[in-house]
């Protein structure tokens, strides 16, 4: 007696895996910052209010790479102080790219000029910058989103200050 060959076997056709992508689309973005700190150094208490803005590359679906500028001005007692940070930063996504509320943590390094005026002098400095903090990045539709951040900030300062300062720091009781 002769068998019947078996009946064929059905095998789809392999599928070329796709990471997953996010719906948001845009790799390129501009923002605006509102600044609020307080400095706890302990010669230079002081608080400030400022603005910037950003410029955003989306270089991966968690990775968000930031160029940011800006402007913070003194705005309690005391001697007037501006200062203008210009920092380079990361912020990595915690969460699914696609997310509508999409949590991160964020590092950024950089420059700052500062200018202190003292009545009779006027310190002029420059500063190394490092941040470190994380946010909340909510999503109001396909190309317009909100951050909030909160970023601890360190500076260190590479300039010495001029002797005009040092002798007004040293008459007020203040190291620089």
């Amino acid at each position: 007696m002769v068998q019947a060959p078996p009946p064929p076997v059905y095998q789809p056709a392999p599928v070329a895996y796709r990471p997953p992508v996010s719906q948001w689309g845009a790799k390129y973005g501009i923002g605006a910052r509102f600044v609020a700190g307080i400095s706890t150094d302990q010669f230079t208490q002081f608080s400030n209010l400022g603005f910037g803005g950003e410029l955003l590359f989306r270089a991966h679906r968690r990775i968000v790479l930031e160029l940011a500028g800006e402007y913070h001005k003194r705005v309690d007692e005391g001697f007037a102080r501006f200062d203008v940070p210009v920092t380079l930063g990361m912020r990595v996504h915690i969460g699914a790219p696609d997310w509508v509320v999409s949590p991160y943590f964020v590092v950024a390094a950089g420059a700052v000029y500062s200018d202190l005026d003292f009545l009779h002098s006027h310190d002029k400095a420059w500063f190394v910058d490092g941040q470190l903090g994380g946010g909340l990045e909510i999503r109001i539709g396909k190309h317009l989103a909100l951050t909030a951040d909160v970023r601890g900030d360190a500076r260190r300062r590479v300039t010495d200050p001029e002797d005009a300062t040092l002798a007004t720091t040293s008459k007020i009781g203040r190291a620089h």
